[in-house]
Order: structure tokens, then sequence, then C-alpha cells
């Protein structure tokens, strides 16, 4: 045991970069679904910019939510308070700013699944994060799948979908509206085209605020 313990030893010290820190090996740091959607809501500035529509929309509750209300299977919605999802209670850190992004459209959590959750503790997968932020910063509003089946002319279109990055598969039910995302994307400079995407890996928080920077930059010169 204590021979195989230094051979372990030495072949660590062998395999380690000359003057790396511990650091450089420590795993990326992920971002929950709750607290990215309160970066992206903060960072946008989305109270303030959109502060007329959300008074209109806080006025007229019923009205506001009625598509989603629709849409969602959760029985137990509230307007005093507001609750729209069955795991973001008024206590929650975030309960303001995703309630905010609702409001704008620009999340709406796991509507297919019982009682509609959002699953803010989960982590953020890359391409929810690229969503969410396009969304931010008014440069790909969201479509429905009937929207963007007319849009592309059909289902069979829609399911013919294709895309430079080996991961994406339009016959992967849940892929429909990636690669709208992705060929924004890419087409804006924002990613690059290095075969595999990993849309459902979950987003570093390195990878997020890249995501963030170069969005602005790119929304700053359009809305200018």
């Amino acid at each position: 045991m204590k021979n195989s313990f230094v051979i372990l030893l030495i072949i660590c010290t062998l395999v380690m970069p000359t003057g790396a820190s511990a650091s450089a090996f420590e795993p990326p740091k992920y971002i929950s679904r709750g607290e990215a959607v309160s970066r992206i809501v903060r960072f946008f500035d989305l109270g303030n910019r959109e502060k007329s529509f959300l008074n209109d929309c806080k006025g007229h509750m019923e009205e506001c939510f009625f598509v989603f209300g629709t849409m969602s299977h959760f029985d137990d919605i509230t307007y005093n308070p507001l609750i729209l999802y069955p795991d973001v209670s008024i206590a929650y850190l975030y309960y303001d700013d995703i309630n905010i992004a609702t409001m704008l459209g620009l999340v709406h959590g796991y509507l297919e699944e019982k009682n509609s959750p959002f699953y803010p503790r989960a982590v953020t997968t890359r391409i929810q994060a690229l969503k969410v932020i396009f969304g931010a910063a008014q440069l790909l509003p969201w479509k429905e799948k009937f929207e963007l089946m007319a849009q592309l002319g059909g289902e069979n279109n829609l399911k013919k979908q294709k895309s430079v990055f080996r991961d994406l598969n339009a016959d992967n039910e849940h892929m429909w509206w990636y690669f709208r995302y992705l060929d924004f994307a890419l087409d804006a400079g924002i990613i690059t085209n290095e075969s595999y995407f990993r849309p459902d890996e979950p987003v570093s928080e390195t990878e997020f605020e890249y995501f963030l920077e170069r969005t602005m930059k790119l929304a700053s010169k359009i809305h200018r």
C-alpha cells in the first residue's frame, strides 16, 4: 500500500503543469436557474427599463397572466400574493426577479410537467442561458412551437432543421427550439463553431458572464 501511494504521488507530480496552482484544477462554478434569471433581470435593468409595462401588468394581473395561466398545470396560481410556480415562494431569494421575467415572457418554467414547476435551484443549461439573455436584450423573442412551425412551413420542416453543431438533432423532441437560438448566436459571433455546443450541459459562471457581455455589446450596436 505504501509503495502504491508513492507511485501515485510521483505520477501526479509528473502530470501537473509546472507552476500550476491548485485553483486551476477547481471544478467550474455553475449557476442555478433562479440566480441566472435574477442576474439577467438586474444586468439589463429590466425593472426600470420595463417599468411602465410591469406596472400595467400588476394592475391587471388576470389579463397579464391569462396565456400563462391557460398553459400552466399549476392549479394554485394566485395574484395576491403573486404565486406562479409551486416551487417559487414569497420567501425565495429570487422571487421578485423570477416574477418579473415571467411577466415579460422571458421564462415560463416547465409548463408541460405536473404542476408546471420552475425548478429554481436546478442548474441552468447553456441553451437556457442563451434563450433568456437574448430575450432580455430584445434580440430574439421566444416563439411557441406552433409559431415556429408556421414560420418554417410546417412540422416536417421543423424536424428537418440542420445545424453545424453535431450534438443538435431535430429528432430529439425537446430540441425543437434550440436551432433558432444557436443559429442566431453563431451568426452574431457570440459563440463559435466548435462542432459541439453541449446545449444541455450546465453553463459555468465564466461562460454565463461571457454570454452576457457579448450580448450586451451586440444589443448596444443594434439598439443604438
